[in-house]
């Protein structure tokens, strides 16, 4: 049997346990001591990183009017220098010009107020000997600022980094050992070719002026006239395309390039119209010429004002040359040749004028109908419609909710009353019929129309449609004159 030994109790010695704790004393001193000598020593590894990665520098600190003069370099050599004279920055050259006011007031800005975004490190042994790293070997720009004071600045502004969502340019300062960022905000204000530095006067285009559009190609010419004034009531969809044919025009297909006219806006100033740069810019043999007249009237201004103002006739010309970039084209308005956007100009290149033409060959509201005669084998029947204002009992005429007049209409056929409601039904089925498709280019009807519709509208405008047997199933339509297209055999019939 395995003896188990009771391990016996020590008797406490007071003086031990005094001694043990005044040595635990004296240790814990010493480790305090240690600790706030290395405290002194070197900094805590945190507050390093912030001083180095994350503090931003204030490069300058002035007012816009202390800025006397800047000179900007790009990466493929371009250049230009802008000095002060009074209120505005005038760019040196053969052919010096003030900067565009707001262009200059973003540039006075960024070369007054320049805060770092970070400062990467404060040494110059970190990073100039790799340049190439940072795009600084040969910078996006370099910027030069002169002040009143006579100091000056010079920026070089590197490489482009995304870095998640910090976006920044690497900069570096002359005479500054430290390699830092920049906002991108402030490289874009900076980073401007001579160019883009003019002021470009717009050309204004009002729709609804707008009364005659014309472009020609060196493969024909496309043009649209409205057949009426710019303050009929139904001017929207009173159009034709007038040449290579004579047609009514889709009233939304004018609308969209009305609008595209209107919404037309210049690029950058290329250059003065000399003939070196027209043939320069292929301008001395144009692809593309836009001619837009816009007629003389009165227009009220959005604003809370409601300011009218009175605008002379005018006449809009416009020509598209070469290529710049492969999103850009050079164009030519009143002498000066620009660049515009090749997506603001697709309207007009690529438009073909047959998709323009009305495949809806009733013309004519309901609205606006004064009378419509069907002549066909059976004869001719004209049905005359009349509007009458509705009066309230005191006298006092009717107005519905957006407060238009309210009439009743009637219609006679040949000169006997009719129920409005089958008339009203028969003609709305007339608006719905479309064409089927094209006839083939320069087909021409023989012999005579089989069925021929008049309209007349309350504004004095007569339509006329005939029908020609075209083969078995369809007809030919020809609508004031023109035989475009066909349509299904009897798909106009009108028999209310």
């Amino acid at each position: 049997m395995l003896r188990v030994e009771r391990r016996q109790k020590k008797r406490r010695n007071p003086r031990a346990r005094l001694i043990a704790l005044i040595l635990a004393c004296v240790l814990l001193i010493s480790v305090g001591v240690t600790l706030a000598l290395l405290r002194q020593e070197a900094p805590p590894e945190e507050t390093a990183e912030a001083h180095t990665h994350g503090a931003s520098a204030v490069i300058a600190s002035r007012s816009p009017d202390e800025v006397a003069v800047i000179g900007v370099t790009l990466r493929d050599g371009e250049s230009w220098v802008a000095v002060r004279e009074g209120d505005e920055l005038i760019v040196q050259g053969d052919d010096s010009f003030p900067i565009d006011r707001a262009m200059m007031n973003g540039i006075l800005l960024a070369v007054s107020q320049i805060e770092t975004g970070n400062v990467l490190t404060e040494h110059a042994e970190d990073w100039q000997d790799r340049l190439e790293e940072f795009g600084l070997d040969t910078p996006r720009a370099i910027v030069e600022v002169g002040y009143t004071d006579g100091t000056s600045l010079t920026l070089r502004i590197g490489s482009r980094m995304d870095d998640g969502d910090e976006k920044f340019f690497y900069l570096a300062v002359d005479g500054d050992s430290r390699l830092m960022t920049l906002d991108v905000g402030t490289e874009e204000e900076l980073d401007v070719s001579r160019p883009l530095l003019r002021a470009v006067n717009q050309p204004v285009l009002h729709k609804a002026r707008l009364d005659s559009i014309a472009l020609q190609t060196p493969a024909g010419t496309s043009r649209w006239e409205l057949d009426g004034s710019i303050t009929d009531a139904d001017a929207a969809d009173r159009w034709l395309l007038v040449e290579p044919i004579r047609y009514p025009a889709d009233g939304e297909a004018i609308s969209n390039l009305r609008t595209n006219l209107q919404n037309f806006v210049l690029g950058a100033w290329e250059a003065e119209a000399t003939a070196e740069a027209l043939a320069r810019c292929g301008l001395d043999s144009p692809r593309l010429t836009v001619t837009a007249h816009m007629a003389a009237g009165s227009l009220a201004s959005t604003g809370a004002d409601n300011t009218v103002t009175d605008y002379g006739e005018e006449t809009f010309v416009l020509t598209v040359g070469g290529e710049r970039t492969e999103l850009t084209d050079y164009v030519l308005w009143e002498g000066n040749i620009y660049v515009a956007s090749r997506f603001s100009l697709s309207g007009f290149l690529t438009l073909d004028p047959l998709s323009t033409l009305n495949r809806y060959p009733v013309l004519t509201s309901l609205s606006n109908l004064r009378s419509l005669t069907v002549e066909n084998a059976d004869g001719a029947v004209t049905y005359d419609v009349s509007y009458e204002e509705v009066v309230n009992p005191d006298n006092s005429l009717a107005a519905d909710e957006s407060g238009q007049p309210v009439y009743t209409a009637s219609v006679t056929r040949n000169g006997e009353a009719m129920r409005w409601e089958a008339f009203e039904n028969a003609y709305q089925s007339l608006l719905l019929v479309t064409v089927s498709g094209n006839l083939p280019e320069g087909w021409q009807p023989s012999g005579s129309a089989h069925t021929r519709m008049t309209f007349r509208t309350r504004t004095g405008v007569e339509h006329t449609i005939a029908l020609y047997g075209w083969d078995a199933m369809h007809d030919a339509v020809e609508v004031d004159g023109e035989t475009v297209f066909y349509l299904v055999r009897d798909g106009m019939r009108f028999d209310p």
